[in-house]
């Protein structure tokens, strides 16, 4: 019987190296999306999960990091959000693609609502926060060729994921769940499923050098 996404990524990252307690697990919660959860009561100052660098996805783990090197103009939450793009472009072939799956298929994010939805917020400073509109004018200035120009190098078919709708929905990933480590901008395996709201949050997260 197949595994559903929670449970292959797990077997995924159990069989890569991440170090994995064993009373927590993810889990898809109703209201909020996939978490971690306690399945028992872990003590203050146990380790909860720990992500080997290599499994983190930036411009130095992924293979198209490098290509993207080259724009060094292109500003490091761009340049993962294309990474991401080609990575999710592969699907299974991708060496994360249990991780890919996992991410939320909707956001709330101001990139992804429609100009009328956004006309109700002028009178409010998240609009200029945002600026959804100098966004749109990047990704088809300069976004959108330097993503061609990645999948014609790696001979990547399946060129549908080049849109500004893809783009938008994984830069709102990055915004929201990415973290600032010594390779740059990277997405985390686990780290990202915990709660990161400020007090909420009962866990604490550690760069090892």
């Amino acid at each position: 019987m197949a595994m559903d996404a929670e449970a292959s990524f797990q077997h995924w990252a159990q069989a890569n190296g991440f170090r994995w307690h064993n009373r927590i697990r993810i889990y898809h919660f109703p209201d909020t999306g996939r978490g971690m959860q306690a399945i028992q009561r872990i003590r203050t100052g146990e380790k909860l999960f720990e992500c080997p660098r290599p499994w983190q996805i930036n411009l130095e783990t992924s293979k198209f990091g490098a290509h993207l090197k080259r724009f060094r103009d292109l500003d490091s939450w761009f340049a993962l959000a294309v990474v991401l793009m080609a990575e999710c472009s592969l699907g299974e072939k991708s060496r994360w693609y249990p991780y890919l799956r996992l991410f939320p298929k909707t956001l709330n994010s101001l990139l992804l609502w429609p100009d009328t939805r956004l006309q109700r917020l002028q009178e409010t400073y998240l609009p200029e926060i945002v600026n959804k509109p100098r966004i749109m004018h990047i990704y088809s200035s300069k976004i959108e060729g330097v993503a061609r120009d990645l999948f014609r190098y790696y001979d990547l078919c399946d060129d549908s994921w080049i849109s500004w709708d893809t783009f938008a929905w994984l830069l709102s990933i990055v915004m929201a769940y990415s973290f600032s480590t010594n390779a740059g901008t990277s997405m985390v395996p686990c780290a990202d499923m915990l709660n990161a709201r400020t007090g909420k949050n009962n866990a604490r997260l550690f760069l090892s050098h």
